[in-house]
This record gives C-alpha cells, sequence and structure tokens, in this order.
C-alpha cells in the first residue's frame, strides 16, 4: 500500500498576517530600545497610531489578565484580539481587523526607521 504524504493546511493571508504581525512588533521594539521584550516588569505597551495600541506579556505567567506570550491589541480603546505566536483572534470589522493592524504596524516600522535613518545622517556641525 502506498503512503501518502500528510495533508498540510492550507496558508492563509490571516496566516501571513499573524505571522508579519509578530515579526514587525519584534523590529519595532527592537529599533526604539525596548528588545528584548521580556526585560520589562509587566507588560510592554506601544501607541501604534491613532487607533491601535498593544500590549505584549513576553513573560512565562499571566500578566494584567494577559496570558504568557500574548499580544493583546485594541483600537479605538476597545479590545480587538489576542494573538499568540500561533495565532489568536481579532476583531473581523471593516476598520478593525487582522489586515488593517497589519497595516498600522507597517507603517508606524517605517515611520521609525525613516527617523532613526534622518537621525543618523544629521551633521552635529549644523545642528
Amino acid at each position: 500500500m502506498e503512503q501518502q504524504p500528510p495533508e498540510t493546511e492550507q496558508i492563509t493571508p490571516q496566516h501571513e498576517a499573524f505571522d508579519a504581525i509578530w515579526t514587525t512588533v519584534c523590529a519595532i521594539a527592537m529599533k526604539v530600545g525596548a528588545a528584548p521584550l521580556n526585560q520589562w516588569p509587566g507588560l510592554w505597551r506601544f501607541d501604534v497610531d491613532e487607533h491601535w495600541k498593544i500590549a505584549v506579556n513576553a513573560h512565562d505567567e499571566e500578566i494584567e489578565g494577559i496570558p504568557k506570550f500574548r499580544l493583546y491589541a485594541e483600537w479605538n480603546g476597545w479590545p480587538a484580539g489576542m494573538l499568540s505566536p500561533t495565532g489568536g483572534e481579532i476583531a473581523a470589522g471593516t476598520l478593525a481587523n487582522i489586515f488593517t493592524l497589519r497595516e498600522a504596524l507597517d507603517r508606524k516600522l517605517i515611520a521609525i526607521a525613516v527617523f532613526t535613518l534622518d537621525a543618523e545622517n544629521i551633521d552635529p556641525s549644523h545642528v
């Protein structure tokens, strides 16, 4: 009898967005000097933009109701999601969803990177 390879789970745009969010959050934390995130005595909180705020629990215990190793997201002050490194749940509205959070984080990372590049290229003699 011929063996069949195991069925693999289909990678969806939502899966890719979950992965990208964690990668971008880590990149932002490194750029702003917050890494490693487990150095914080509690949650690491970050305002992504005027709508999105996140809190990351990088500890091996629940903190302030956020389970270990989770990202909690708020949109306009309302709970919008809880993400783990392997998935999670997030709002599915038109304005608040996995894709708009990813886009907001991407915009923030670009803004931080541009600001950092500008700051590094400033000639101190012209300040």
